[in-house]
């Protein structure tokens, strides 16, 4: 039916009140319906953006070392996923040891590869592909003639040896060490001649240094009072200085973590073994 000239704008006004009241109402009954589904809410998928050693170093970390990633939706990531080369014949994974919604901490596995890196949410699966890191190879061992002297005690100050369970290697906290308390600030010095392995931070150990000796063995020094000066690769003579007693990292009290590693070191397949007998045994004790 045609309508007269004069009722044509009524019209098209009472059309267009029409949809105005009907557009809210449809968009609540779908979002009842959406409701009423119980479907979920999909995840942000994890993004990471950048990656940085405990050193300092960007994309840049050695094999046991504390690598930050720094992304978004990082809160529920359960794996770190170190690819290699192409496939996933060299592919290593690991567990974050501290995880936020921009930041992750995590080990570098000891034969983790360079290679892409990338994180696995339960929720939201895997992130895309990641930036690139090139894991440091550990340095190969160089001692210099005259370096592995007579073996010195690491604290070259007054101390004590702790000789409670907790302080012991062992005991039911799986202490990989022994503690030797001193003054904070009391010098620390290398008990045996041989490379720096490690230096870095990391949350439990505070500040610390790892000795590669020419037997393959290692030994870390940790909860140190401020970063060592030397540097991974440096050859060390026994008795030289590398740092001072601190409370760094989880340290209840100013003292040395002194650990001694098996062949062919720590964490590079060997163990930790009790040192107390050998420490009881140098110079200084």
């Amino acid at each position: 039916m045609r309508l007269p000239l004069y009722a044509r704008p009524l019209a098209g006004l009472i059309a267009a009140l029409i949809v105005l009241c009907a557009v809210p109402g449809n968009a609540a009954a779908g979002s009842a319906a959406s409701s009423s589904s119980g479907g979920a809410l999909a995840r942000e998928r994890p993004v990471v953006q950048q990656l940085v050693c405990a050193e300092g170093r960007t994309a840049r970390c050695g094999s046991g070392q504390i690598l930050k990633l720094r992304g978004t939706a990082l809160a529920d990531v359960a794996v770190v996923i170190f690819r290699g080369g192409p496939g996933g014949a060299d592919d290593r994974t690991a567990q974050p040891t501290e995880a936020s919604p921009r930041r992750i901490l995590v080990q570098v596995p000891v034969d983790a590869k360079t290679g892409r890196v990338q994180v696995r949410s339960p929720a939201a699966g895997v992130s895309r592909s990641g930036p690139v890191l090139k894991v440091a190879p550990l340095p190969v061992l160089r001692v210099q003639a005259g370096l592995v002297g007579p073996a010195t005690f690491p604290v070259a100050g007054p101390h004590e040896i702790g000789m409670t369970v907790a302080q012991r290697f062992g005991g039911p906290r799986g202490h990989d060490g022994q503690d030797i308390f001193a003054k904070c600030g009391t010098p620390l010095v290398a008990a045996e001649g041989g490379v720096v392995q490690h230096v870095a931070y990391q949350g439990r150990a505070g500040n610390y240094i790892v000795i590669a000796l020419p037997d393959g063995t290692s030994e870390a020094y940790m909860h140190m009072a401020e970063p060592s000066p030397l540097e991974q690769g440096d050859a060390v003579a026994a008795g030289q200085p590398i740092g001072s007693v601190g409370d760094s990292g989880d340290a209840e009290g100013c003292h040395l973590h002194f650990e001694l590693w098996t062949a062919p070191g720590w964490y590079e397949g060997g163990e930790p073994v009790d040192p107390l007998q050998m420490l009881q045994s140098l110079p200084g004790a």
